[in-house]
């Protein structure tokens, strides 16, 4: 029997995600975009569906977790809204899986530098 150690209740959500690598202290990207899609989400955190993980010999999990300065930079665009917001992350865990012909991967988040009150929070939790 397992038990989920996540913080607070996710809802599932299938909206697409474009996903870079920056470092602190620079505009620059590191690597990116690794195009995504968000399975689940809350205000801690989100589990991505990507099947590309890497570009040349940087890997978005492995390297961003050996870099200490680099974290995840998402765009993800609400239509309906007609807005787009770009968040903050680090990831937490990686899960590889074949289906059909494809790998896959899922990624597990967690989000950096938003408060529960912010207006990111309020779009995630109401509009997606």
């Amino acid at each position: 029997m397992s038990s989920d150690l996540r913080r607070c209740k996710r809802q599932t959500d299938f909206t697409p995600v474009s996903v870079f690598v920056k470092t602190q202290g620079s505009d620059d990207y590191l690597a990116g975009p690794f195009p995504g899609t968000v399975v689940d989400i809350c205000s801690n955190g989100a589990c991505l569906l990507m099947s590309r993980t890497n570009h040349d010999s940087f890997h978005i999990f492995h390297s961003t977790r050996a870099e200490s300065s680099a974290y995840l930079y998402m765009e993800i665009d609400l239509p309906h809204l007609l807005k787009s917001i770009t968040i903050e992350a680090r990831p937490v865990w990686l899960n590889s899986f074949q289906r059909e012909d494809f790998h896959e991967r899922m990624i597990g988040i967690e989000f950096l530098n938003i408060e529960k009150d912010s207006e990111i929070i309020s779009l995630l939790s109401q509009n997606l």
